[in-house]
């Protein structure tokens, strides 16, 4: 082993491995298999990225916790916690990764504050998880435990298997400033009632809330009561609202109607009543602009086109969206969507004349678009706002050659065909040449809208500089912008016009052979 953490004597001090007690010995292997060493800290370290060129390492503290060191874009540990609680911290920004073990809750909170307290939070992110069993704040120190959470200024934070006291959530609601907050099978001592009370009081844009929980209803999913949960889904501070998938058909709808810009939902479709979707929504006002909604048929039946066709006209009626989000977690092996589907779809779409993504996306195993992929994007061509369509797609399912979103781009220059990871779909030179012809449309389209002073000389650099070598790019360029051309050329003497444009054209001659 290196002598590097022996001789730094200004951070770390190494606990001879004879001298390690069972507790304060690390369980784990370094990046390269070897036997990680234990250190104590010899003064404050003036920053956590202080620790970033050390290997991954422990460091002991007197109040018996052992934190596990992983410096930034080091591989995750494998840790066997056996009896011990344990708490796992990412902050982001080039920070190391830190995993608390102890014997109390207690002092790992002590251990967490302590780190914390050498964070730069600017710009930062905030993970707290744990590495075995579900961590529980409430203790002698609760109070600690909520002043953990008033030193997080992270705009996004991550809970991830914790018991929140009613403090802490408090805490969490009453941010001075816009947070993403996204919990994940958490759970709420109790039952949410101070985090719903504290975001009905705000003023202020809360932004971002998400739960990821698991559970057989929806109260064990949300750790929220139902009383709370119907509440939360009535604060008017959220800007994003996203759930797990939610069992309960009006539950469902109620999170769909959220005071919300964006709402990301699960919904069981088995559920909903076909005939209260047909005659009973008029009631559902859903004001979010973006909308993401993952459909789950739990008992496999036929394909709910009933439900979907009455749902889908709805969305049209709205016509407010800006995006649209479908997946659908059915089984391919049993069903497949309808063409109906598909064409009240590209209808939706239309009635939406503000839509600028619609994301068809899916998961390994969800229900595939492929044998719809020439019906949809050629349905989609005229669509005006259109920018961008994500979607799932076998190579073939395209066409030969990419021919199905040749035809689209080639059509309506502003739109974007790509996969849910945003790569695009297509060939190596023939699709790519499309969408760069389309990128210069689009520009010279946007240059008629500039200031008159900014756009004349914008229209020049374009033309010898962009376009010298394309007939095609001149000709979209001045069918644009004849008239901002024709303003610089007055506004230049025609000398000094006809040098430029010779400069600019000149070809060098070759020199002789001897």
């Amino acid at each position: 082993m290196s002598n590097e953490f022996e001789v730094h004597g200004l951070l770390l001090r190494l606990i001879p491995p004879s001298l390690c007690k069972p507790e304060q010995k690390a369980q784990w292997e370094d990046d390269e298999g070897e036997e990680s060493s234990t250190y104590t800290l010899l003064r404050k370290p003036t920053s956590l990225q202080e620790f970033n060129p050390y290997k991954q390492l422990a460091v002991w503290r007197e109040n018996e916790t052992l934190t596990y060191v992983v410096p930034f874009g080091g591989n995750s540990p494998h840790l066997s916690c056996e009896d011990r609680k344990s708490l796992t911290i990412e902050l982001g920004k080039a920070s190391p990764t830190l995993y608390i073990v102890g014997e109390t809750e207690d002092a790992i909170v002590d251990t967490a504050a302590f780190f914390m307290s050498f964070h730069n939070w600017k710009d930062s992110i905030f993970h707290v998880s744990t590495i075995e069993d579900r961590f529980y704040f409430s203790g002698d120190r609760s109070s600690s435990s909520a002043q953990l959470f008033e030193r997080i200024s992270a705009s996004e934070i991550r809970l991830t298997d914790l018991s929140l006291t009613a403090a802490q959530s408090t805490v969490l609601a009453t941010k001075p400033y816009r947070i993403s907050l996204t919990l994940d099978d958490c759970v709420f001592e109790d039952e949410g009632t101070a985090f719903v009370n504290a975001l009905a009081k705000r003023t202020s844009s809360f932004g971002s809330l998400t739960f990821n929980g698991q559970g057989d209803d929806d109260e064990d999913q949300f750790g929220l009561s139902r009383d709370n949960l119907e509440r939360l889904l009535q604060v008017k501070v959220l800007e994003h609202f996203g759930s797990p998938m939610i069992h309960e058909a009006e539950l469902a709808l109620d999170a769909l109607c959220a005071k919300v810009k964006s709402v990301e939902c699960g919904i069981f479709i088995t559920y909903l009543d076909p005939n209260l979707l047909v005659n009973g929504l008029e009631g559902f006002d859903i004001v979010a602009e973006n909308l993401a909604l993952s459909f789950e048929n739990e008992y496999q039946g036929g394909f709910p086109t009933k439900t979907l066709l009455a749902f889908f006209r709805h969305l049209g009626k709205l016509g407010h969206f800006k995006k649209i989000k479908f997946r659908f977690d059915f089984k391919p092996e049993v069903m497949k969507i309808p063409e109906s589907i598909v064409q009240e779809l590209i209808r939706t779409v239309f009635a939406n004349r503000n839509l600028e993504v619609l994301d068809l996306t899916a998961k390994r195993g969800d229900l595939e678009w492929d044998a719809h992929l020439e019906t949809l994007l050629d349905g989609l061509k005229d669509h005006s706002a259109l920018r961008t369509l994500k979607i799932n797609g076998s190579y073939d399912a395209f066409g030969r050659d990419f021919s199905y979103i040749r035809n689209l781009i080639s059509h309506n220059r502003s739109i974007t065909v790509m996969d849910k990871d945003e790569r695009i779909h297509g060939d190596r030179y023939g699709i790519p040449a499309i969408y760069s012809l389309n990128r210069f449309y689009c520009g010279s389209k946007a240059l008629v809208v500039e200031p008159p002073s900014e756009r004349a000389p914008l229209v020049a650099t374009a033309l010898l500089q962009k376009c010298r070598f394309s007939l095609k790019r001149s000709a979209l360029l001045l069918s644009d912008n004849t008239d901002a051309l024709l303003d610089l050329i007055q506004a230049v003497p025609l000398d000094e016009c006809e040098e430029a444009l010779s400069t600019a054209y000149q070809v060098p001659k070759r020199p002789r052979r001897a």
